[in-house]
């Protein structure tokens, strides 16, 4: 029984920061109004749906609703998990169109035909990777913006001071220094200021 219970609250943890992990990669992919783990009420009964956010369809702002299943290796999203998902959409009233299943794994045939016939948006393994990886891309775009307005703002400033020599350098070599975040905060704080 012990046993049981700790393979469950593993799995638990791992659902749990699966969570988290997919909240934070929307964050940092630009969406708006990204929030987990909510409880909708209606008619007297309560719904959680692990992640919403909006998004705009039309020039009209539309909810989101994100459900996330953590899998072991070699386990798959099955019908019943799909189909436990739409029936909440049902309920609630909301079109399909504007939800998504997230997994860390992978999605069967039956519910990557269900899905594909009720308009729900699946993300698989692969596809959560290839978010990652983008959110990635766009740090990489950042942090090169940033050496570029380093070096502009060292440049500008040495010549309006008139010192050719230090202005030459400084677009010749990145003037900053920290992480990224510290960077865009810097600037943020300069610009603000």
């Amino acid at each position: 029984m012990s046993k049981m219970r700790s393979t469950k609250q593993r799995r638990n943890l791992n659902g749990y920061k699966l969570e988290v992990f997919v909240e934070n990669l929307y964050k940092q992919l630009g969406y708006v109004s990204v929030k987990r783990n909510i409880t909708i009420r209606k008619s007297g009964m309560k719904y959680q749906i692990d992640i919403l956010y909006k998004r705009m369809d039309n020039l009209i702002p539309k909810t989101v609703f994100v459900e996330v299943k953590y899998k072991k290796q070699g386990s798959k999203v099955g019908l019943e998990e799909v189909a436990k998902f739409y029936s909440v959409l049902e309920l609630l009233n909301h079109e399909p169109r504007y939800s998504e299943f997230v997994t860390n794994s992978y999605f069967t045939m039956r519910a990557e035909k269900y899905c594909a016939r009720k308009g729900i948006k699946m993300i698989n393994g692969p596809k959560l990777w290839e978010l990652t990886m983008k959110v990635e891309e766009n740090k990489d775009i950042l942090q090169e913006f940033m050496a570029h307005y380093y070096k502009l703002l060292g440049f500008v400033s040495n010549a309006r001071k008139g010192h050719i020599i230090g202005a030459i350098q400084a677009l010749t070599t990145p003037r900053y220094k920290g992480s990224l975040d510290e960077q865009i905060r810097r600037t943020s704080l300069k610009q603000s200021i």
